[in-house]
């Protein structure tokens, strides 16, 4: 019985092997893998072209001895994302997106500290847009002149504030802070990134102005890349005098007091 015929011989004459997965050359004969390559058997076929790309060349990394595509060229249909560096504004390719692998000089060169501040300040007018009408000054509620009735009047005004007072922390409850040792303020907001608040508050005897004053900012939300402090406004004059935050809340102002969270220095 004839075995049926299985693979091919090499065509190449001093080769002649038999590949049992003979390869189809475009020459049309067939070589074993050792073979193949058009080199390697004197390939008499052309070249095939090579398909035509109708796509414009990417640009390459601005790095000099770099011939990498850059990012900025693949990205550039993705919706307005963009590839470049933050400070030069370039696009490079991924080994040499950071700034320091391009020696990016602007990254190495920083603008001047007045440039950065106009920076800032811009970013803060887009963010925090301020209203065309001026800033309102606060002011206490007018006293009455009478001994008896200013005391009745700072009672009434008392009794409302506690009434309403709420903790600034959550840390603070009515079971561990009992009313007589608490101090009772009204907290205004006035800075700048922050939109006029005002609000009743209670907090422990003991606390320090400094913790206070964070324990307020947190819940206002005021951003603390600014410095701020409190000052504690006089009833008669109108006037704010700076609180020290090493010093305790209680020591500086009266129970029922209004104390306005402003920036530091206004």
């Amino acid at each position: 019985m004839d075995l049926p015929q299985i693979g091919r011989h090499c065509s190449l004459e001093t080769c002649n092997e038999l590949d049992f997965l003979p390869i189809l050359c475009h020459c049309d004969a067939y070589f074993c893998r050792h073979h193949i390559d058009p080199e390697t058997h004197s390939c008499q076929a052309k070249t095939p072209k090579p398909l035509s790309v109708n796509a414009e060349k990417r640009p390459k990394c601005p790095v000099e001895s770099c011939n990498k595509p850059s990012l900025e060229s693949a990205v550039k249909d993705a919706g307005g994302i963009r590839a470049v560096c933050e400070f030069c504004d370039k696009s490079f390719c991924a080994v040499h997106r950071h700034p320091k692998s391009h020696s990016c000089v602007q990254h190495l060169n920083p603008p001047p500290q007045e440039l950065k501040n106009s920076v800032a300040q811009a970013l803060l007018a887009k963010n925090f847009p301020q209203s065309n009408h001026p800033r309102q000054a606060v002011h206490a509620p007018k006293l009455p002149k009478d001994p008896t009735k200013l005391a009745k009047f700072k009672a009434v005004q008392l009794m409302k504030l506690r009434h309403s007072a709420i903790p600034p922390s959550s840390a603070y409850t009515p079971g561990n802070t009992p009313v007589t040792e608490r101090v009772h303020i009204l907290v205004s907001v006035d800075t700048i990134s922050t939109k006029r608040q005002e609000k009743a508050f209670w907090l422990p005897k003991t606390i320090i102005t400094g913790k206070a004053l964070d324990q307020l900012a947190v819940y206002f939300s005021v951003p603390r890349d600014q410095s701020l402090q409190l000052s504690a406004l006089d009833p008669n004059s109108n006037e704010l005098r700076v609180l020290r935050n090493d010093q305790d809340l209680s020591s500086q102002v009266e129970n029922g007091s209004s104390v306005v969270l402003g920036a530091a220095g206004i």
